[in-house]
Order: C-alpha cells, then structure tokens, then sequence
C-alpha cells in the first residue's frame, strides 16, 4: 500500500512527475486529458477485492458485493517471512474460494523479520514453491509488492536489493510456470505515488533482462488517496489522478522495453473510513469517480481490471487498513458497497438474472 500526501492539487498536470523525465524518459502527457478515442466504445471491466483476512464470512460478503457479475476476484498476500500458522489458515482458504468460482491473485512479497529481508536466494524459492504448489488453482501472482516505495512497514521497496528480487523472481515463476504446463499470470506491481518511484524506474531499465521483458504477462497498479489521511478532498482531482497514474505506468512500461500488449489492472485502491459513518459519504463519492474513470479511460491505456481495497473492515489495531472495507467489521455494508454492486453491473461482465444463482455458485469458467 502507498499513496500520495494529503491535499493533492487540482487540477494536476505532468509537473508533479517531471522528476520522472530526470531520470528515466517515459514520455508524460502535457496534461490528465483523456487520450483521443478513450471511452468511445464500451470494454467491460473485470472486478475483484483485496480480502487479506479471509474467513468463514468471507464467502456471503463476496456473493454480496458480487450481485449480477459474472465473476469476482480475489486479491490476497503471502511472502517467505510470513508465519506458518497464516499459511496453514488462508490458503486452505483460498483454495475454496477458488474452488467457488472466485479467481485468487497472490501478491508474493518479500516482507521482512526483525528489519531485516530475506536472502534472494530464500525468496526466489519461496516464489517457485507456490508456482509449484499452487500454480494449478491460482489465476495469477505479483512478485514484490510495490517495490518502488521504500516503506519497510507496507510494501517492498525499502529492500536495497529488490529490484534484484523481482527480476529473478519473475523468470523464475514464468519457468516454472512453462515447465509445468500451467495458465498462471505471472506479473508485478508498483504504486504510483506522484513520480516519486523515478529511482525505481531507472533501476528497473538498467537490471531488466530480455527474459523479464519476455515473462511479464501483466502489472498491477495501486492508487490511493493518502492512506493515514481521510483529508484527502474527493472531488475533481481523483478523476486527474487515476487517469494520470494509469498514462505515467503506461508510459513507463515503455519505458522499460515492456510490450504495449501488456495489461494493466489497478490491484489496489481504495478511500479509508477511519471516523466512521460520517465518512461514508466521502467513500461512496470516491468510488464512483474512480471506477468511471477507470471504464472510460482505462482501456485506452491498456487497463481492463480493477481490485477493490478492502472487502471489509480490519481490526481498528490495524491502522494501515482501518476505515477502507466496504463492509464494517461487523459485515454490514457501508452505502459505497450497494454503489459498487451496480457499478459491477454497469461496467462489467453479468450474467442474466434468470441464472445469476446457478453461474455464480459454479467453478469459474476457463
């Protein structure tokens, strides 16, 4: 997780990333205007959400939230540093889910124990452990989370030798994955944070290899207003941004010799409720600005998924994730979840409602 600072200017304008420019040249739009053609014809989204504390509940709040959608994902995290006992809980989990009808994406971290990150070489066989072990009923995984932002407490990137770890990482699974005849997608994240991440990008350019070039079948993109914050004003500016965040990774997949073929899906984003009801208004607002921007613009830049953050709400200890389920802690839907069910049913893949029961509660189509 990562986000920009509180207030965000609006409007915004390639100028709160030209460092970008300095060190890498991604070529950034003069200004946030939608590209020539973006929204001119309609390019269903798919739609999934971060649930990283799966339980026994979790199946009803995904039917929920699901509604008429053909199929929802599901967006979870596991690394090599994390403890036996999670591992044995939430992929059994998982699994079910997937078994349900619910496509799982993992998110395979590095994570660290005590400061301190695991040895390339651990986490590279902690990437081809679960290629191996549960490549067949996983739909995809990133390798690293945001590796561009240097906190050692949410995300990847305050390891000096991530950019190492993702690359090795990436080849890795995609070897593993060809040798074993397997469909997984196999891609990376990272999270824009304002071209703040342009250290980031210029390393990547330098250590990717052809064989990464080759393997990325996709990346994920986290967006945020700022994440500690609900101050965050929800008005014309989280249209500038999103649209922003997607042309400048765009931009910068180029950048890096990726192919334009390949997708982007916004795996994380999401608006916190931290005090409460009074805030619900605000989450509802964010979402139906974000998620129409996404469908209209989104295709032109190569974006076709969105991932909702979070299904519900963490534990209040859990300051990061405090406020931003669509569910309160007790499995009651905030206003922003009725939003979302018919925004899923606006934007994307539905099925008829004479058979929604019976698509819904079957595996998922291949």
């Amino acid at each position: 997780m990562a986000g920009p600072a509180a207030g965000a200017p609006t409007p915004v304008t390639a100028a709160h990333v030209s460092s970008l420019n300095v060190a890498l040249d991604c070529a950034l739009p003069a200004t946030s205007t939608p590209p020539a053609g973006a929204g001119s014809s309609r390019h269903p989204l798919s739609f999934g959400v971060t649930d990283s504390h799966p339980t026994r509940a979790t199946l009803p709040l995904l039917r929920t939230l699901q509604g008429r959608l053909r199929r929802l994902g599901v967006h979870d995290y596991t690394g090599p540093t994390r403890s036996a006992a999670y591992l044995r809980t939430v992929y059994p989990r998982l699994h079910r889910l997937s078994r349900r009808g619910y496509p799982v994406t993992l998110d395979v971290g590095i994570g660290n124990t005590n400061g301190a990150a695991p040895s390339r070489r651990r986490f590279v066989r902690f990437v081809r452990h679960v290629v191996r072990h549960d490549g067949g009923w996983l739909y995809a995984i990133e390798i690293t989370n945001e590796p561009d932002v240097p906190s050692p407490t949410t995300s990847d990137g305050a390891n000096t030798a991530v950019i190492g770890d993702l690359v090795d990482g990436v080849v890795a699974a995609k070897s593993l994955v060809r040798r074993l005849h397997l469909r997984l997608r196999v891609g990376f994240n990272v999270a824009y944070d304002y071209g703040a991440d342009s250290i980031f990008w210029a390393r990547l350019a330098l250590q990717a290899t052809p064989e990464f070039r080759r393997d990325v079948d996709w990346v994920g993109l986290h967006t945020y207003p700022n994440l500690l914050s609900a101050d965050t004003p929800v008005n014309g500016s989280v249209e500038v941004l999103e649209r922003l965040a997607m042309a400048t990774t765009r931009s910068c997949l180029a950048a890096i010799g990726l192919s334009p073929a390949v997708p982007i899906e916004v795996t994380e984003v999401g608006y916190p409720t931290t005090r409460g009801p009074t805030e619900y208004a605000a989450q509802r607002d964010y979402w139906q600005r974000v998620i129409a921007t996404v469908a209209h613009d989104g295709p032109a830049y190569g974006v076709g998924g969105l991932f909702i953050f979070l299904l519900q709400d963490a534990p209040a200890t859990a300051a990061v994730a405090s406020g931003y389920g669509v569910f309160d802690q007790h499995g009651h839907s905030k206003p922003a979840r009725r939003l979302l069910t018919r925004l899923f049913q606006r934007y994307g893949r539905t099925v008829p409602r004479w058979s929604a029961t019976r698509e819904l509660l079957s595996p998922n189509p291949s």
